[in-house]
C-alpha cells in the first residue's frame, strides 16, 4: 500500500460530477445552475407523477438532493439501465418529499448529471473528467471502476465485512454498479486526492496558474442548497452527547455538506462503496484539506470523522481531544457504543408448497421484471445482474431472505421479499411479489411468461460455446442486443445452432434458430450470385460486359465519359465505380428499379473510377433490375425459385414482401436517448424497395444451409449443383484493393490484441481477408435495428452466421464472438472470453462508447419570418424537397419521410432535421441550412443545402404568380 494506491471514493465522485458541469455553465452563457431540465432536454414529460417537477426542476435541484425523490438504489441493478436512458426510466418516479423542502438521496438522479455532462462535453464522462480535472490538476493515479482493469493498476481490493468475516468485492460488480459514473465511479489515490484538495482550496485553479472552474461558479459549489434532515454525526459529535467540541452539518452544497468544527466553517463528504470507505474535509478559511481513503469498512463513518478532527487540530494548531487509544475506542469513553450486530442465523423452513407456484416472471412499471426460478428444490430471484437466493423466513407467511450470490456475494444486506395474493379469496395464488428495499415496491406476476431452466453442458466444444454465448448475453448484451441467434458449419454439416432473448421487447416471445432477421449487406451476396447464375447461362454476357451495352444506353453517367462508356457489372458489384454512398436518395418515393438507370445519371464522382473502394448501394438497384429483365420476374421471386428453394431456406423472407404479422421475425431496435426504439416495418419495406443490397430477412438454420451452399462449391446439401464452382470462386477472388478497413483500428496486433484480424480486399459481397494466418471472407449486415454477420473459412470449410436486433458499434461485438468461435473451432487457444466479449476493446486498448443522443433544442427562436423558409426546393439529382409549416413548426419532406426542423443556436441559418412517422429513431438528427446567394435579393432564401445528401444544394423554385393570368373565353 502506498499514497499512491487507488482506492474507491463513492460519494466523493459527485464533486467531481458538479465541477465538471459548473465548469460547462460558465463557459455557456446560456445554461446556468437554474436552467430547468425541460429547457436542457427538450422534453415536457420528464415525470409523470409531477407535474411540478417537469416543469421547475433543474441542475440544481438534481445537485443538491432536493428533488423529494426516494434513493431507488436497488434500481441500478438493473443491466438495462445506463447513463444514457435514465432520463426515460426515472419519469415514474414517485414523490415522497416535498420538492425543495427535503433532503433525499437519489445517487441514480446523478446518472442524469453525468448525461448532462456528456451532452455539454460531447464525449464519455470518463473522457471528460480526464480532460478537464484529471490531466490539468496532475492526477496520474486516478481512474473509474466502469474503465478500470484492476490487473494492471496499482488499486487496493474492497473488503466486505459479513457475519465478522471479510471478503473481497467483486471489481465486475463495482463496474456495473457504477454504470451511471458521476455518483460514485471515481478511484483515487491520496495523493491525487491532494491535488484535487489543492484545486478546490485555489478557487478552481491550479498549481501552475491555469483557472479550470469560474470564481463564481467555484463560489456557488460551496453554498449551501440544501438542509439535511438528520446526520449520523449528531449522534456521536455533539458536547450534549459527551464530547469536548461539537462538530455538526447545518447545510448541503454541490456535493458537499457544510458545517463547523471548533467554530471553524468545514465542507465535508464521505465516501462509502462496496469494500471502501473515504472522507474529504476542507476548511477553506484555513486553506486546509484532509483526505482519508481504506478499504473495508466503517461503522457511522466514526474512525473517519474522528481521523479528520485529529488532524485538523493538530494542523490548526489546537490540542487535539484524541489519541492514538481514543480513536480506537471512539466513542469510548465519551459515551457508551452501539455495538453493531451481526447475522441472526438463518433457520431455513421447507417452501411448504411447489416451487413451481412460486416461479414466474415478476413486472413492475419502474422497475420492470424480476425473474424467480426453482434450482434443485430452492428458490432463486434475478434481477438484472445480480441473483439472489430465498430462504423461506417463517412458516406463518411466504416471507423469504434475499441473499446475494455470485459477483454480489456479501455485497448486500439480507433483505426481505413477501409472496402475496391480490385476491383475498384465493389466498393460495401467489402474483405479488413485494420487496420493501425496493421502495415497496409490488411486483405482478405475468401469466403468460416463463422462465427458461438453462441445463449447461461445459463438456464439449458446442456446450462451451453455449455457455460463453449464454453468460455475456446475459452479462452484457441483451439491454443493446434484444434477440440474437448464431450458428456454425464445419465440414458441411450444422454443428451449433442457438437462439438467446426475445423477438419483441414487449411480448418478450423467445427467439429461435428459425426466427428471421434482416440481414443487410449479405443481401449483395445473393443478388451477386443470381446475376451470375443468368450470365453462365447466357453466353451473349458476363461480369465484363458493359452496362453500355447491356442497356442500350450510350450516356449512362452524363458526368462522366469514362463511366459511361467502361463500367460493367463487376464495376457495380465490387464498388470501384467511385460514385458516393447517395443514400438518402433512397428517401425518394418515386425511385424504383424501373427507373434506377436513369435517376442515376446525374450522379457525380467522388473517388477515381476502379481506384478506391466507395459503397454505393444505389448500384445494386442496378443489379436487381438487370436480374429482373434477364429472368423476367420479380427479384424477390427469382431468388426464391433459383436460390431459396433448392437450398431448402424456407425461413426467409423479404421486407419488400413480408406480413410480420404472420411471419416469425424479430422487430428490430434502435438506441435513441438510451432507449431501445423498434424500428417500423413500414419504414424498412419502402427503405429496401432495390432489393439487391438489403431486403432480406433469413434465420440462423437457412443461414447455415447457405455458408454449407457456398463452402460446397456451388452443391446444395442434396447434391444439385446449382452453380458452377468457378463462379463460386469468383465471388471469393479480390476484385478491389481495401486501402483501409474499419476493423484495423481494433484488430490489430500493433493495438494490443495478440492476433490481427485484415481486410486486404472486397470480392463479390465479401470482405477478403486474413485470421490467425487463416483466410477468411467475411461480410456484416447493418440495416436499420438489426445486425448480422457472415465468416467463411474456405480453406478449413467453416461457416459462422450472427444475427441480432439492435446496436453493436464498429462490429466490436460480432468480429470479436467470430473471432472466438473460429478459435474454438479451428482448435485454436481462444484469447477471448465472456468478461472480453463483454468489454472488448478494453483491456487491449482505451475505447469510449458511442453516444447515441446529444442535446437538440427546441427553444430557439427564428429571428426572421416562419415564410421566408418555406418553398419547394430542387436538385438535379434528389429532386424536390418541400418546406412547409404546421401549428408554427417548420417541416421539411423529402419523399415518404418528414423531418421536424428545429433551429440550432448560433447566428447561421443551420436547423436540425428530425425524423417523424415511420422513420422516427431510425434516421439520425442531421443538420440542413438555409442560403441566401442572390445579390440581388437581400433577406431572401433561396438555397437548402444538405451535407448528408452529398453536399447538394437546392434552390428555390419560384412561385408562379397566377393572379396576373387571363382567361379567355
Amino acid at each position: 500500500m502506498t499514497t499512491s494506491t487507488q482506492f474507491g471514493i463513492g460519494s466523493l465522485t459527485k464533486i467531481f460530477a458538479n465541477l465538471l458541469i459548473q465548469k460547462y455553465f460558465g463557459e455557456d452563457s446560456r445554461y446556468s445552475l437554474i436552467t430547468t431540465l425541460r429547457l436542457l432536454f427538450g422534453k415536457n414529460n420528464l415525470f409523470e407523477n409531477s407535474e411540478l417537477r417537469t416543469h421547475f426542476s433543474n441542475t440544481l435541484d438534481l445537485m443538491a438532493h432536493r428533488m423529494g425523490f426516494s434513493s431507488h438504489n436497488y434500481l441500478r441493478l438493473d443491466d438495462s439501465l445506463h447513463r444514457g436512458n435514465v432520463l426515460e426510466r426515472i419519469r415514474k418516479f414517485h414523490p415522497r418529499g416535498g420538492f425543495r423542502d427535503s433532503f433525499y438521496y437519489n445517487n441514480v438522479l446523478y446518472g442524469l448529471l453525468t448525461d448532462i455532462g456528456e451532452r455539454l462535453g460531447g464525449k464519455s464522462w470518463e473522457e471528460l473528467v480526464q480532460q478537464e480535472f484529471y490531466s490539468p490538476t496532475g492526477m496520474t493515479n486516478s481512474s473509474f471502476f466502469t474503465t478500470l482493469d484492476p490487473n494492471s493498476i496499482n488499486i487496493a481490493t474492497g473488503y466486505k465485512d459479513d457475519n465478522g468475516d471479510l471478503y473481497p468485492t467483486s471489481f465486475e460488480l463495482l463496474r456495473k454498479w457504477t454504470e451511471l459514473c458521476g455518483a460514485a465511479c471515481i478511484t483515487t489515490s491520496a495523493d491525487d486526492m491532494g491535488q484535487f484538495m489543492k484545486l478546490l482550496l485555489n478557487d478552481g485553479v491550479t498549481e501552475s496558474g491555469k483557472r479550470l472552474v469560474g470564481h463564481e461558479e467555484m463560489k456557488d459549489m460551496f453554498r449551501s442548497w440544501n438542509i439535511p434532515r438528520s446526520a449520523k454525526l449528531d449522534k456521536y459529535f455533539s458536547v450534549i452527547k459527551g464530547v469536548p467540541f461539537s462538530r455538526e452539518y447545518t447545510g448541503y452544497a454541490l456535493g458537499l455538506k457544510t458545517g463547523f468544527y471548533r467554530d471553524r466553517r468545514i465542507l465535508e463528504e464521505t465516501g462509502d462503496i462496496f469494500g471502501y470507505s473515504s472522507i474529504l474535509t476542507l476548511f477553506p478559511d484555513e486553506n486546509l484539506g484532509i483526505f482519508v481513503a481504506m478499504s473495508g469498512e466503517d461503522y457511522d463513518e466514526l474512525f473517519r470523522i474522528t481521523a479528520s478532527s485529529y488532524m485538523a487540530d493538530v494542523v490548526n494548531g489546537q490540542e487535539p481531544w484524541l489519541n492514538a487509544s481514543s480513536l480506537c475506542t471512539f466513542p469510548e469513553p465519551f459515551m457508551k457504543p452501539k455495538t453493531k450486530k451481526g447475522k441472526r442465523a438463518i433457520k431455513e423452513v421447507s417452501l411448504g408448497r411447489p416451487a413451481n407456484d412460486f416461479a414466474g416472471i415478476y413486472r413492475n412499471d419502474l422497475y420492470g421484471d424480476i425473474a424467480i426460478a426453482e434450482n434443485n428444490g430452492s428458490l432463486q430471484l434475478q434481477y438484472g445482474y445480480v441473483v439472489f437466493d430465498l430462504i423461506r423466513r417463517d412458516s406463518k407467511s411466504y416471507r423469504f431472505y434475499m441473499i446475494s450470490t455470485g459477483i454480489a456475494a456479501h455485497a448486500f444486506k439480507r433483505r426481505s421479499l413477501e409472496f402475496k395474493a391480490s385476491d383475498p379469496e384465493k389466498p393460495n395464488s401467489i402474483d405479488i411479489a413485494s420487496l420493501p428495499h425496493f421502495e415497496d415496491s409490488d411486483f405482478i406476476r405475468q401469466p403468460h411468461l416463463t422462465v427458461a431452466k438453462v441445463v449447461e453442458d461445459k463438456t464439449t466444444r458446442e456446450g462451451i460455446l453455449d455457455s460463453t454465448l449464454r453468460t455475456t448475453f446475459k452479462s452484457c448484451r441483451w439491454n443493446q442486443n434484444p434477440g440474437m441467434a448464431v450458428t456454425v458449419v464445419k465440414d458441411g454439416k450444422q454443428v451449433f445452432s442457438k437462439a438467446y432473448g426475445h423477438k419483441d421487447i414487449e411480448s418478450r416471445e423467445p427467439v429461435t434458430n428459425t426466427t428471421m432477421f434482416g440481414i443487410g449487406s449479405l443481401t449483395k451476396v445473393f443478388a451477386n450470385l443470381l446475376v451470375q447464375k443468368f450470365m453462365s447461362n447466357f453466353s451473349r454476357y458476363d461480369m465484363n460486359t458493359t452496362l453500355r451495352h447491356l442497356f442500350g444506353n450510350k450516356e449512362m453517367f452524363k458526368h462522366s465519359f469514362l463511366l459511361s462508356q467502361f463500367v460493367n457489372t463487376l464495376d457495380l458489384m465490387s464498388h470501384r465505380t467511385g460514385l458516393p454512398a447517395y443514400n438518402y436518395l433512397r428517401l425518394d418515393d418515386k425511385l424504383r428499379r424501373d427507373n434506377i438507370i436513369e435517376r442515376i445519371q446525374l450522379l457525380k464522382e467522388g473517388g477515381g473510377f476502379r481506384e478506391q473502394f466507395k459503397v454505393n448501394n444505389l448500384m445494386y438497384g442496378i443489379i436487381t433490375f438487370m436480374a429482373e429483365r434477364i429472368g423476367g420476374s420479380s427479384w424477390e421471386k427469382l431468388i426464391k425459385k433459383e436460390l431459396l428453394d433448392p437450398i431448402g431456406m424456407n425461413n426467409t423472407s423479404f421486407f419488400t414482401l413480408l406480413e410480420p404479422e404472420a411471419e416469425n421475425i424479430a422487430t428490430g431496435y434502435i438506441q435513441d436517448e438510451g432507449m431501445l426504439r423498434p424500428v417500423s416495418f413500414e419504414f424498412l419495406r419502402r427503405w429496401t424497395e432495390l432489393c439487391g443490397a438489403a431486403c432480406i430477412t433469413a434465420s440462423a438454420d437457412d443461414m447455415a444451409k447457405f455458408m454449407n451452399f457456398l463452402l460446397n462449391g456451388g452443391k446444395t446439401e442434396s447434391g444439385l449443383r446449382l452453380m458452377y464452382e468457378e463462379k463460386i470462386k469468383e465471388l471469393f477472388l479480390p476484385w478491389i484493393h481495401l486501402q483501409k478497413s474499419d476493423i484495423q483500428e481494433y484488430f490489430e496486433k500493433s493495438r494490443g490484441v495478440p492476433f490481427s484480424r485484415k481486410y486486404s480486399g472486397y470480392g463479390l459481397g465479401f470482405n477478403i481477408g486474413t485470421y490467425r494466418d487463416h483466410r477468411i471472407l467475411e461480410e456484416t449486415g447493418n440495416i436499420f435495428g438489426y445486425r448480422s454477420l457472415m465468416t467463411l473459412f474456405p480453406d478449413k470449410n467453416l461457416g459462422i452466421f450472427i444475427s441480432t436486433t439492435g446496436e453493436d458499434d464498429d462490429e466490436l461485438f460480432r468480429i470479436s464472438v467470430s473471432s472466438y468461435i473460429a478459435d474454438l473451432y479451428n482448435e485454436e487457444e481462444p484469447w477471448l472470453n465472456s468478461t472480453l466479449l463483454c468489454s472488448f476493446p478494453r483491456p487491449f486498448m482505451a475505447h469510449s462508447p458511442k453516444r447515441r443522443s446529444r442535446y437538440l433544442p427546441s427553444d430557439v427562436p427564428l429571428g426572421r419570418p416562419i415564410g421566408d423558409y418555406t418553398g419547394t426546393y430542387h436538385d438535379e439529382v434528389f429532386r424536390d424537397i418541400t418546406v412547409t409549416t404546421e401549428n408554427n413548426q417548420l417541416k421539411l419532406t423529402y419523399g415518404y419521410v418528414t423531418f421536424e426542423l428545429r433551429k440550432r443556436a448560433g447566428k447561421s441559418e443551420k436547423f436540425y432535421m428530425i425524423a417523424e412517422g415511420s422513420a422516427q429513431y431510425a434516421l439520425k438528427p442531421r443538420t440542413v441550412e438555409f442560403r441566401e446567394t442572390d445579390a440581388n435579393r437581400t433577406g431572401y432564401i433561396n438555397v437548402l443545402f444538405i451535407k448528408s445528401f452529398e453536399d447538394s444544394e437546392f434552390f428555390k423554385v419560384p412561385e408562379i404568380d397566377t393572379t396576373s393570368i387571363g382567361i379567355w373565353r
